[in-house]
């Protein structure tokens, strides 16, 4: 499996003309920086060393399945990044009311604004990540089936811990219902796709059956099934509109194109210099659940 994540790579460096580096993920599990967005002749992959190998081949595997989407998209001319957002403003005047209330009870003014930042943060993060996320697993089964045991172990890890509006409860009382819905229906049907993919062995959105938008997450799974077989090159960008329009959250939907990626030229130079740079994984530090 180590094997299959390290040939994919190098399948993306090839198709792409450009390198993949690597660096250890700081902040987050893993990230991708595509190159064309970033103003940059290479593409940064960084992932934890914290877990095991088997949980850091399955995140290694979904960044790299990011960079074959934007990859594909920007072949077509149809690349985008996720940009500020235009209704912005409004969306954080939909806080006002909880605000008020409080700082009638006498919360920290500036707690107050620090935790709609983190609400607003979470909405854009929810809107422009989840549906695209969705699209890198399900495309992960069917394009790479062999790493179907990684991901399943994965899901069993990342999947079991608490959401972020289980981490943060004061979320629960700032985030405006509209987007309080809107941000357990897209987490929701992210856990619906998963237990989907795991053919009943997993039962993720067991915890969300009782919720209120319970059939608003399973809308957001359907309509992803629907559209997954003919989005085309940039159409998981699309998936994500789509979804922003049924949630009524498409003023938190902000974009940076980018219909050419890197100048002509720059591009050139790296293509006529490359050769594919991706080494093979490193062996195992962690024999825990080691996987051939």
């Amino acid at each position: 499996m180590r094997q299959a994540v390290t040939d994919f790579g190098r399948h993306l460096e090839e198709q792409g003309g450009l390198p993949i580096r690597f660096c250890e993920a700081e902040d987050v599990w893993a990230s991708m920086e595509v190159a064309w967005t970033n103003n940059r002749d290479y593409h940064l992959l960084a992932c934890t060393s914290r877990f095991p190998e088997p949980l850091r081949l399955h995140l290694t595997a979904h960044e790299l399945m990011h960079l074959q989407t934007d990859l594909e998209a920007h072949r077509a001319g149809r690349l985008r990044a996720a940009g500020r957002a235009g209704g912005l403003a409004e969306f954080r005047g939909l806080f006002a009311g909880a605000a008020h209330e409080l700082r009638r009870r006498g919360l920290d003014p500036e707690m107050i604004e620090q935790v709609i930042d983190e609400g607003l943060d979470l909405c854009q993060g929810g809107i422009h990540g989840n549906p695209l996320d969705m699209v890198v697993e399900a495309r992960l089964r069917t394009d790479l089936p062999i790493l179907a045991p990684v991901q399943f172990l994965s899901h069993r890890h990342f999947l079991a811990m608490p959401d972020a509006l289980d981490i943060n409860p004061m979320l629960r009382r700032v985030l405006p219902r509209p987007l309080l819905q809107g941000v357990e229906a897209l987490i929701g049907a992210f856990y619906l796709l998963a237990d989907h993919l795991h053919g009943g062995a997993t039962d993720f959105a067991a915890r969300y059956k009782t919720r209120p938008t319970f059939d608003l997450m399973q809308d957001l799974f359907r309509h992803c099934q629907a559209r997954f077989a003919d989005l085309g090159p940039g159409g998981h960008f699309d998936l994500v509109d789509e979804f922003a329009a049924r949630l009524g959250m498409e003023g938190l939907c902000g974009w940076r194109y980018f219909p050419e990626g890197l100048a002509p030229a720059t591009r050139a130079k790296v293509c006529a210099a490359f050769e594919p740079t991706m080494e093979p994984l490193p062996e195992p530090d962690n024999p825990v659940l080691g996987l051939p």
